[in-house]
């Protein structure tokens, strides 16, 4: 189920491929993105605060264990662009669980769940 209800304004086509179309955005949309996301966070307030709290003392940890070590300041920058992604993902699917009615996980890693080893404390979907 698309959540996109305006069709696209232009279609490039190049060397024979039908790429996606470019969808024009107004100045109120992103107000609207952050509305629905304030209303996410409201209805998912524990787990999102949990995320939240666990990547920022992540590094916080990674910042302070390097204090002393300015050589280490690249691979600290390098591994936070890799890090907000992740947390990204996180957000997104308890946003898309939330879009479709689905129940929320009663564990604190959703991405547990399907795995082939579960995790030590027990999760259910």
């Amino acid at each position: 189920m698309s959540t996109h209800t305006e069709s696209a304004v232009f279609h490039p086509q190049v060397a024979h491929m039908n790429l996606p179309g470019i969808r024009r955005v107004t100045f109120e949309q992103p107000l609207r993105w952050l509305r629905d996301g304030a209303k996410d966070f409201a209805r998912a307030w524990p787990l999102s605060l949990f995320y939240g709290a666990v990547f920022a003392l992540l590094g916080y940890g990674l910042v302070h264990a390097a204090e002393d070590r300015p050589h280490l300041a690249m691979a600290l920058v390098s591994g936070f662009l890799f890090i907000a992604p992740a947390l990204a993902i996180v957000f997104y699917c308890l946003s898309h669980r939330l879009e479709h009615h689905h129940k929320l996980p009663n564990c604190s890693f959703p991405c547990w769940r399907g795995a082939p080893i579960p995790p030590p404390w027990g999760c259910s979907p």
